[in-house]
């Protein structure tokens, strides 16, 4: 994809989220956009609650593979090398899911969603004042909202650096979305 092709997305998916002032109407519109944009078979946000847990909050599937959105998965396990990997704002490329040493606990979930190989890129906010928790760095100053990740579920995807980077780009102007609109719910 060329550069200007990208920046021109980034600039209308930019404007829809701008645009909109409810948060759930913005993930719905981003999973949406980013499965056509880079013709995945899923797209899911997972949410990380203050208290520890995460949830799967915003999914958009292809008809022949199961949604996850209702699955609880409870062991699921952030390793300290993913958050790490995270907070820096890294998006993660996962070419082999069944072979991806850092998430063996997601076998089942695997499994059942037919994944054979995803972009993972963290939803990360600046850190409110006192802000403490799991998903809270202190030392990179940012909070992880959150991840927004493609599933390729038809083949082994091979992806490009640069779709990564699209997807971290996106999921980057989310963050800024979600915190406008969480800060003017506070204040109002």
């Amino acid at each position: 994809m060329l550069q200007l092709q990208r920046q021109k997305i980034i600039q209308d998916i930019t404007q829809q989220i701008r645009s909109t002032l409810n948060v759930n109407h913005i993930l719905a519109t981003v999973t949406q956009q980013v499965k056509e944009l880079m013709q995945v078979e899923r797209v899911i946000i997972f949410r990380l609650f203050p208290n520890g847990r995460s949830q799967i909050v915003e999914e958009v599937v292809s008809s022949e593979y199961a949604a996850l959105k209702n699955y609880h998965w409870e062991d699921e396990k952030w390793s300290q090398e993913i958050l790490d990997c995270y907070w820096q704002g890294k998006p993660r490329i996962v070419p082999d899911v069944i072979n991806d040493i850092w998430t063996s606990c997601l076998v089942e979930y695997t499994t059942q969603g037919n994944i054979q190989s995803k972009i993972v890129a963290p939803i990360l906010q600046e850190l409110g004042e006192n802000e403490t928790g799991r998903w809270v760095s202190s030392e990179h100053k940012q909070k992880l909202w959150g991840v927004l990740v493609v599933h390729a579920c038809s083949t082994k995807r091979v992806w490009e650096e640069d779709e990564a980077q699209l997807l971290q780009q996106i999921a980057n102007q989310l963050a800024i979305a979600i915190q406008q609109l969480e800060h003017h719910h506070h204040h109002h």
